[in-house]
């Protein structure tokens, strides 16, 4: 299913991408203003902007919960059937780059000079979770490039929801991904320092693409294909379009 020369591309699908509206985990009242699209135009965006096809269905999984998808990833590297780094595109009405929170401090503090700069195996995974599983990804050097097609029904939202402590220069509209190690801890008050000054090693930034979801329209040749369904981040109309999606997956 490829081969270590070529670049492989994965498809990473979350539900709520394919919702009128955004749904987060802050703003109670989102999920009100919310609704589900219809299954003619999911298929009409999986087929006129991703260009897939029922009648060529792509290998993959449905999960639950995003970070799922992490795993799912770790077995068909482990496997020998993908190989890294690869080119994902990640459709989807969050980045799940995990914006701020408390994993940021063993993330930052802890792994990534005891493992991702000491090039450790066994990054470890504690914090991980569906908002966050894409830095796990990028820590474990899985990524070439990132595509994220970002839910844009939202017109408030550009896809900015990246931290700007994975981002090259520590710059919100940076175009790279870039793990650094920073002099200081961060803690609860980290934001006071000037974390620019206090970075001390960098790896090789990771390119990062941010389309509009409804401007996207580009055909690849995905090697495998991902859907997450994403329960708290959906209404309940939009289970009835994971059987649409289905259509196009070969399950293995």
């Amino acid at each position: 299913m490829g081969n270590k020369e070529t670049i492989m591309n994965v498809l990473d699908l979350d539900l709520d991408f394919f919702q009128n509206g955004r749904i987060t985990g802050g703003d109670p009242t989102c999920r009100s203003l919310t609704t589900a699209w219809s299954a003619r135009r999911v298929r009409d965006y999986l087929e006129n902007n991703l260009h897939l096809s029922k009648m060529n269905k792509i290998p993959g999984r449905v999960f639950i919960h995003h970070d799922q998808a992490f795993e799912f990833w770790d077995k068909l590297i482990k496997a020998g059937w993908l190989t890294k780094p690869f080119c994902v595109y990640h459709v989807d009405a969050h980045s799940d780059f995990g914006y701020m929170g408390t994993w940021c401090y063993d993330f930052f503090n802890k792994y990534v000079g005891d493992y991702y700069f000491s090039y450790k195996e066994g990054f470890p995974t504690y914090d991980m979770h569906e908002g966050n599983f894409m830095c796990y990804a990028l820590a474990k050097r899985w990524f070439s490039e990132v595509n994220y097609i970002y839910n844009d029904t939202d017109s408030c939202f550009q896809g900015d929801d990246i931290s700007p402590l994975i981002l090259k220069d520590m710059d919100i509209d940076s175009n790279a991904l870039q793990i650094c190690q920073f002099r200081t801890k961060l803690d609860p008050q980290y934001y006071k320092y000037d974390l620019l000054k206090k970075r001390f090693a960098f790896s090789l930034p990771v390119q990062l693409n941010r389309y509009k979801g409804a401007s996207f329209s580009k055909p690849v040749n995905y090697d495998f294909i991902s859907l997450s369904i994403s329960p708290h981040y959906i209404v309940d109309e939009s289970w009835g379009n994971v059987s649409v999606i289905k259509e196009y997956i070969k399950e293995i």
